[in-house]
């Protein structure tokens, strides 16, 4: 059971995100 949002991936899932932005501090990123 997620922690989070329902439409999440659960912990140790594959997912596949789009790059969207990339600062110094980290990226943004969105899930395909």
């Amino acid at each position: 059971m997620s922690l989070g949002r329902p439409e999440w991936p659960e912990v140790g899932e594959l997912v596949v995100a789009t790059v969207r932005r990339v600062e110094s501090y980290g990226a943004y990123v969105g899930l395909d």
